[in-house]
Parts: C-alpha cells; sequence; structure tokens
C-alpha cells in the first residue's frame, strides 16, 4: 500500500483504498452480530426469521479484513496489525461511536473527506499564537518584557479580525476553565443558580486591579465592585449558553460537557413524582376562597411512564451530526432506551425533507 493525494488516481494495477487501524475497536474478522450492529442501515434487511442480514447489493461493499505490517505490506495474520480495507468508496465510518454514513449516489470522496480536520485560518492563527505564548512565558532565559508575539498583516481589517478573534477566544476559554474548576470543587452536587457566579468568581482568582476601573478603592467601594463583577460574570455565563455564531466553540451544553438539572422537579419529593397532582389536579387559594383547579385532559390522560415501540432494539434515531446529537450525553440517552444512531452525510440538506416525510408517513 502507498499513501494518495484526495483525488481520483487513474493507473493500470492500482486500486484506491482506505486503511482502517483501532486497537481500541477494530473490525470484526468474520460475520457476527457485532459486525452487523457497526453496519449502517441500508446496507441490512431482514430475514424472514425476522434476523438481520447484509444485502446482496452491499456485500461487496464491506471492508476487508487484512493484516499490515508497518512497511504498508499485507502479511500473513501472526506478521502484522490487524486493519480493514474499505474498497474505493467511504460509504460509512467503520468507528463505532462515529455513526457517519453516506449514500451510494454520493460519489465525490472529496466532499465526504473535507470537513474533517478542517479550521479556517483565524482559528487556527489563534491557537498558534495562544500555543507559541504559553510556551514563551515558560521560558524563563527571556525577560518578562520580551516574552511577546509579534504578528505581521497585509491591512488593517485582517488584522482588526484577528485581534477580535484572539480576545474572544481568550474570554471564552477563561470563563469556561473558571466554570470547569468551579464544578469540579462542587462534585456530584454540582452548583446552583444563586452560587454560580461566586463560584466561578472564586475560581477565577483574579487580581483585583484586573478588573477594577480604580484598584485603589477600599471598604464598601471594594465589596461593590466584587459584586458588580460578579453580576458580569452571571451574565457572560449564560449568555455563552446561547446557540451563536461560535461554530468552532459550541456552547458546554450542546457538547455535552454541561449538564442543568431543575430543583424540585425530580426525585422522591419532586413534582414529577406527585401522582395526584397529575392525575386530578390541586388547590389554590385567592382573596376569598381555595379552588381547585383539575388537570387539563392532555396531561391526565398521559401514561406515566410512556412505552417503547416494539422491537425497539431495530429503532433507529436518524439526525444530523449536530453536536447535540453527536455529544456523549445524548448517546448515552439514546443507548439507555435501546435506539440505534445514524447520522445523515454532511452537505446533504435534502436528506432532512425525506426524513421528516418519513416521519410524517
Amino acid at each position: 500500500m502507498e499513501p494518495r493525494e484526495d483525488r481520483r488516481q487513474e493507473a493500470e494495477g492500482l486500486e484506491e483504498a482506505y486503511l482502517y487501524l483501532s486497537e481500541t475497536a477494530p473490525w470484526p474478522r468474520a460475520m457476527s452480530p457485532e459486525l452487523l450492529s457497526r453496519l449502517p442501515s441500508f446496507m441490512k434487511e431482514p430475514t424472514p426469521q425476522g434476523d438481520e442480514r447484509v444485502r446482496a447489493d452491499s456485500r461487496g461493499d464491506l471492508p476487508e479484513p487484512v493484516f499490515v505490517d508497518s512497511g504498508g505490506m499485507i502479511v500473513p495474520e501472526d506478521q502484522g496489525l490487524p486493519a480493514a480495507l474499505i474498497h474505493r468508496n467511504f460509504l460509512f465510518c467503520l468507528e463505532p461511536t462515529c455513526g457517519v454514513a453516506y449514500a451510494k449516489t454520493q460519489r465525490s470522496e472529496k466532499a465526504k473527506l473535507g470537513t474533517l480536520g478542517v479550521d479556517n485560518r483565524s482559528t487556527a492563527t489563534t491557537i498558534l499564537a495562544v500555543r507559541s505564548l504559553i510556551e514563551l512565558q515558560a521560558d524563563t532565559s527571556l525577560k518578562p518584557e520580551a516574552r511577546k508575539l509579534l504578528s505581521f498583516t497585509d491591512n488593517r481589517q485582517d488584522a482588526s479580525l484577528q485581534a477580535g478573534h484572539f480576545n474572544d477566544f481568550s474570554q471564552v476559554a477563561l470563563l469556561r476553565s473558571a466554570l470547569h474548576k468551579a464544578t469540579s470543587a462542587k462534585g456530584a452536587s454540582g452548583l446552583s443558580h444563586g452560587g454560580l457566579s461566586r463560584g466561578v468568581f472564586e475560581a477565577l482568582s483574579m487580581r483585583f486591579d484586573e478588573y477594577a476601573a480604580d484598584p485603589e478603592v477600599r471598604g464598601p467601594a471594594r465589596a461593590a465592585t466584587d459584586d458588580e463583577f460578579r453580576r458580569v460574570i452571571d451574565y457572560y455565563l449564560y449568555r455563552d449558553l446561547q446557540r451563536g455564531w461560535r461554530v468552532t466553540a459550541p456552547n458546554l451544553e450542546d457538547c455535552g460537557l454541561l449538564q442543568f438539572e431543575y430543583e424540585g422537579l425530580v426525585g422522591t419529593d419532586g413534582l414529577l413524582g406527585e401522582t395526584e397532582l397529575w392525575t386530578q389536579g390541586f388547590k389554590i387559594r385567592d382573596d376569598t376562597e381555595d379552588r381547585f383547579l383539575e388537570t387539563p385532559a392532555p396531561l391526565r390522560l398521559c401514561p406515566a411512564d410512556l412505552p417503547l415501540p416494539p422491537g425497539n432494539a431495530d429503532v433507529i434515531l436518524r439526525t444530523d451530526d449536530a453536536l447535540v446529537y453527536a455529544s456523549d450525553h445524548y448517546r448515552k440517552f439514546a443507548k439507555s432506551y435501546g435506539l440505534r444512531q445514524e447520522f445523515t452525510p454532511p452537505h446533504t440538506p435534502e436528506q432532512n425533507g425525506s426524513l421528516n416525510r418519513s416521519w410524517a408517513r
């Protein structure tokens, strides 16, 4: 095997392929339930007995188990690493937690793989700059005033854009790292809304002169400055949760790195556990008398535990690859209900309409 460019290469005696190597999730070497579970749905069909099997027209698309040595040669079993060859077209990701699959009609290999490892120049420049500054700060042979990074650009607009991007990245990274430190310190109980800004404020450990307009104030004015800064932190923490333009730095909840729970809603004495409230109603007191409000019919008739559809192990949850669906928290949620996830191919919005119509039927 030899490396190749990301374009078609027509040469006699050569075949295009992809090589899959994994120590944690190697490709199964024989037909098995595990192999079937890692195939996309369009490559499988049910048997008369209700089991699954590979479709006849998809058997030629199955990855080929091989053994490869360090020189790229396909060798016998005891002389190389276990691997799998994907011949010609990349139809699906072999890593079991990936879930990305492509329709056979999508022929462009560059469009499939073009989103892997692609980033914009502003983010790449910011990451390189941050890393360089971290290394400079650790270099004790340089004077503190010499630990700087000088960047050149050919116009003011690009310089302004890069400076704004860098400042925004630094602010987001500082805020999120402080939130991580504060929540880790609280443990499983987490942070309440009332203690959120104070916990993050303490985790930041900033000097007073770094955020105060007048670092010389004393007494009540100093305490008022701290309170005002905590309110600013509170605002930016919740602002960071919105879905905005940060494509390369989406909010923590969408990434599955932050989870919200609502006090008094769940648990042994939570609102959802009060059966009488949801089946009958509750009393309220106004100025003159007590009144009973009946629970609306849709809530009253809804069962406490919604039953899963029969054969839910075969139910496939197919969505786009938005971070909220690809997060570990959402994957665990789907798995707990016995649902299998599949993602639509990137840059194919026409599949969304097809899925919506199927669901409507």
